[in-house]
């Protein structure tokens, strides 16, 4: 890949995070599928899990059936007390971009805000994604958000 075909998908894949963090910034759960393909794998994960080569996480969606499932659970039938939540994304890095499958990282914040409370940092950690174009657009394939978290904070409902 040439080095202006390397910038253009990074501008492409730098949008599509963009998107894809603002949908769930605004609550927009009901969206959230839509950025998935059909047979996604959807995980968070531990870095001492993913450095031991362990298949587990607090969170697994396996096909966009459990993904649109997770997604109507938080709409409709999830109870946690009322927050807003800033994702931030940086280094987007193409780590392979062969004919069918992006091989994409990035390095993401997110930050939480109760109502009564100062905002905190929620997660830090990076990306490991595969996506594929599907009708001029891209989707995710798989994505596997890695905290760098010695644990996570209590109620990991949302999204990454």
């Amino acid at each position: 890949m040439n080095i202006s075909a390397n910038m253009l998908l990074k501008l492409e894949l730098r949008d599509f995070y963009e998107e894809y963090n603002c949908c769930l910034d605004e609550s927009e759960f009901h969206r959230w599928p839509d950025f998935f393909t059909e047979d996604a794998l959807y995980r968070i994960t531990g870095y001492e899990n993913v450095q031991a080569g362990l298949a587990y996480g607090p969170i697994n969606c396996f096909g966009i059936g459990m993904i649109r499932d997770r997604a109507l659970t938080i709409r409709e039938t999830t109870v946690y007390e009322p927050r807003r939540m800033r994702r931030f994304v940086s280094n987007v890095r193409v780590l392979d971009a062969g004919p069918e499958v992006i091989a994409a990282q990035t390095s993401f914040a997110v930050f939480e805000t109760l109502l009564d409370r100062d905002p905190r940092v929620y997660m830090v950690g990076y990306t490991m994604d595969k996506l594929v174009r599907r009708n001029d657009a891209l989707l995710l394939k798989e994505r596997i958000c890695v905290y760098d978290n010695d644990c996570i904070l209590q109620g990991l409902v949302l999204p990454i």
